[in-house]
């Protein structure tokens, strides 16, 4: 179980701060923003994947692209959603108060490895919101999985994320082509 004190305790551990690979330092078109994160994606990237030792690894390419598209870097970003079902997206993640349970094992969703986001303060801590999404995308890598009856590619647990994993739709196709652009941007190759 992580929670805030230990949480913070990691961003120290040298695993973290020698994270590799680094992402390359592109704005992505947010500037001033754009690479503000990049230690904390590159390092908690490094975290979860040497954790879940998954081949081929999560690149941190594919959690700034993410980011990019979910909050362009606004670790104060709000999107209201449907608050009746999920509650509002929140952070630079955009974790939902569905998946801030779920992550704490509230919801039974997780066997393990559980991220708690105590309060509000919690998830728009960039810290934090960032190693909540990327614990939240390997559980998407298991769900994506098994909808796929095949181990995905990181791209498709992207689009598993936005819920959007087996759309066909314009919208759909316009989401995959903007991540697949910030990825090569931030650096990435598409799997």
């Amino acid at each position: 179980i992580l929670v805030g004190d230990e949480i913070e305790l990691i961003t120290q551990n040298s695993l973290f701060i020698n994270s590799v690979p680094k992402l390359s330092p592109a704005e992505l078109g947010f500037k001033g923003r754009g690479s503000k994160y990049d230690n904390l994606i590159s390092g908690w990237t490094a975290y979860w994947n040497d954790l879940y030792k998954i081949n081929p690894p999560l690149p941190p390419s594919y959690v700034k692209a993410l980011i990019a598209t979910e909050s362009g870097f606004d670790p104060k970003g709000y999107n209201p959603l449907n608050s009746s079902k999920i509650g509002p997206a929140r952070g630079l993640g955009q974790i939902t108060e569905v998946t801030q349970r779920s992550l704490s094992g509230n919801k039974k969703e997780l066997k393990n490895h559980f991220v708690i986001l105590s309060d509000d303060t919690d998830v728009y801590d960039p810290n934090k919101n960032i190693c909540a999404t990327v614990r939240w995308l390997f559980r998407k890598r298991e769900t994506a999985r098994a909808r796929l009856k095949r181990e995905p590619t990181w791209e498709e647990v992207l689009m598993e994320f936005k819920g959007r994993l087996k759309s066909r739709t314009k919208k759909t196709e316009d989401i995959r082509k903007e991540l697949r652009k910030y990825i090569k941007d931030a650096g990435g190759i598409l799997q």
